[in-house]
């Protein structure tokens, strides 16, 4: 059963990526030329928020599970989203550097609370909707 309900999860956060790419374009040709760059630490603020009504609106369909399936399945989230994006950036011929600047706060680029964010999220809808066995 367990497994079942991880695999279902992974589904859902295959959704986490058409959001990515949409927030992704709405950062680069509206936010950053409007707003400089803090448009990228606002793009990482509506990414937070389109994944967390991702996960609300979805969760509750994997049904109850124990604390720790839900922390399973955030940890996959988290690692699955970073493989993505390393895996993304060679396929697309970027430089290992370019792969991981945006991990580096101190350029204004949120993404590390992202992928965190994204990690967290599970378990706090499935203890804000009493998914817990």
């Amino acid at each position: 059963m367990r497994n079942k309900i991880i695999l279902k999860s992974f589904l859902i956060w295959l959704g986490i990526i058409p959001l990515a790419f949409i927030n992704g374009g709405i950062r680069e040709f509206l936010l950053i030329p409007n707003f400089g760059r803090i448009g990228l630490p606002i793009s990482a603020f509506i990414l937070c928020a389109l994944i967390f009504l991702l996960a609300y609106t979805f969760i509750p369909s994997l049904g109850k599970a124990t604390k720790g399936t839900y922390k399973k399945i955030g940890i996959l989230w988290a690692i699955a989203t970073v493989v993505f994006e390393v895996l993304l950036g060679f396929m697309t011929g970027k430089s290992v550097y370019d792969i991981i600047a945006p991990y580096n706060i101190f350029t204004g680029n949120l993404w590390i609370m992202v992928v965190i964010f994204t990690g967290f999220v599970p378990i706090i809808i499935a203890r804000k909707k009493k998914l817990f066995k």
